[in-house]
């Protein structure tokens, strides 16, 4: 496993050296700053969160509601990049700016009113690209 995101401060190419700071066993973990949450894919990929009580956290509204719309509906989530990578092979560059511009905005601001999980899932695939 690994982040499925880049992201500004990520630390995934520290794990080697953060490794060697991880505690031997958890009681509990928790990510308050989530992003790209390498070292908890790290962690859960080496199997050293097994039967661990675990919590992630983040205050962008847009990245906690993608990773939720991906554990709760990662199949959808993976036809809708599909449709966005056949489209950006046709469009190409244009295809990136009425993503930004007329779907994932417009979806963002759905999401956050509480819009439906439709919308959940177009705004998380836009989010991803």
């Amino acid at each position: 496993m690994r982040p499925l995101l880049k992201w500004a401060g990520g630390k995934r190419q520290l794990l080697p050296a953060l490794a060697a700071f991880y505690p031997v066993r958890f009681e509990r973990y928790v990510e308050a700053f989530l992003g790209s949450g390498a070292v908890f894919f790290d962690l859960l990929a080496q199997g050293r969160l097994a039967g661990t009580r675990v919590t992630l956290a983040d205050v962008n509204p847009d990245l906690i509601g993608c990773y939720r719309t991906l554990r709760d509906h990662t199949s959808h989530v993976i036809t809708a990049l599909a449709a966005l990578e056949a489209e950006h092979r046709s469009l190409g560059e244009a295809c990136y700016y009425d993503v930004r511009d007329r779907r994932f905005n417009p979806a963002r601001a759905d999401s956050l009113s509480g819009a439906s999980a439709r919308t959940a899932l177009k705004s998380s695939a836009a989010f991803l690209c």
